[in-house]
């Protein structure tokens, strides 16, 4: 029963985040929006595959706890890597202002 509630959290908990991530492929990308969600979708299914078949496969050879300890650090790296690409995303719409806080402008349009 235990096995079947983790399960169940664990994948409500993994479809939960992809609305989330998914959500803000909008507000994070100001252009580009197809290929922003097109990658976001891409990594989706890849990373899911990847884990899927690694978890799969740890689970047959050693067991539960190493297929936990597995499934730990992949939310730990994908949560590294979303933090990153957050902050990124933050430092390139930072780096596009001028120093008043107001957007730069090229000089054809200062005229």
């Amino acid at each position: 029963m235990t096995t079947i509630v983790g399960t169940a959290v664990f994948t409500g908990g993994f479809f939960i985040a992809h609305t989330i991530a998914s959500g803000w492929v909008g507000t994070l990308a100001t252009s580009n929006r197809g290929e922003a969600t097109g990658l976001c979708l891409t990594s989706f299914y890849l990373g899911s595959s990847i884990v899927g078949v690694g978890a799969g496969l740890i689970f047959h050879g050693a067991g539960w706890t190493a297929t936990l300890g597995f499934l730990a650090a992949a939310i730990l790296a994908s949560g590294a890597f979303a933090l990153w690409v957050v902050r990124t995303a933050r430092a390139g719409k930072r780096s596009s202002r001028s120093p008043a806080g107001r957007p730069t402008c090229p000089s054809a349009c200062r005229r």
